[in-house]
């Protein structure tokens, strides 16, 4: 069997790759504002299996283990609002049984351990982890801005609102639909994205094949930036010469 930390990293590598898809979906469409969003997710999954290429099978084994924090945490939400939903409650047993996991688990890696990113608070220091500090901790902290900018599609904040990747320029056009403007930042995002996860799994036990296929990808990441760079600067020219005539 493959190492613990293989498996989570093929696991992380196989939900990034569907990602991707669904934002190439978006793009396809028009919808910039979206596949940022998305791209967003395809970060966080970066930042995670970077850590778990890092520290290896402990963290592995935390990452999986953390899933009884968060089947816990979701099933006291659902018991709360089940009447509300009009949905069954969940037994009493079985509540019961996944509470006793959950504390089982902190007893076992500590009670930071029963934070929303608790698995990963030993190795990274810090007691109870934001998102912000594991991708700090991987080293890709330098893409935040982006991140700032792909949550304010997630997010109803004001700037969300007033920011639009698919304008142009400053306009009080109110974006409805789709629209061929803003593909560069998350079309080429996702693709970086992409190959630093594809890395963590090329490179865990790496052969000279595994060396020249990642040489060959992050030269096409090139190429999609290039790409996407000289389609939004061509629009660009086109958006100046209707708005002279």
């Amino acid at each position: 069997m493959p190492p613990l930390s293989l498996d989570v990293l093929i696991r992380l590598h196989a939900r990034a790759c569907q990602i991707a898809e669904e934002i190439v979906c978006l793009l396809e469409g028009g919808f910039a504002d979206g596949a940022m969003a998305r791209w967003r997710t395809l970060h966080e999954i970066a930042a995670v299996s970077s850590l778990i290429r890092e520290h290896g099978d402990e963290l592995a084994e935390r990452y999986i283990e953390h899933d009884g924090i968060e089947t816990a945490r979701a099933a006291r939400q659902y018991q709360k609002y089940h009447e509300r939903l009009g949905l069954e409650a969940i037994a009493a047993d079985e509540i019961q049984e996944i509470e006793a996991r959950a504390k089982a688990l902190k007893v076992k890696y500590g009670k930071e351990f029963g934070s929303s990113n608790g698995w990963a608070a030993k190795h990274i220091g810090v007691a109870e982890p934001k998102i912000d500090q594991l991708i700090a901790a991987a080293k890709l902290d330098h893409l935040l801005p982006y991140y700032k900018m792909a949550s304010h599609n997630v997010h109803a904040n004001p700037r969300g609102v007033f920011f639009r990747l698919g304008i142009t320029s400053e306009s009080e056009i109110l974006v409805a639909g789709p629209s061929n403007a803003g593909l560069t930042d998350p079309g080429h995002n996702t693709a970086i994205s992409l190959m630093q996860i594809t890395s963590t799994v090329a490179l865990h036990e790496p052969t000279l094949d595994d060396l020249i296929a990642m040489k060959v990808i992050h030269q096409l990441v090139d190429e999609v930036g290039s790409a996407l760079s000289a389609a939004h600067q061509q629009l660009e020219c086109d958006e100046a010469l209707l708005q002279d005539t």
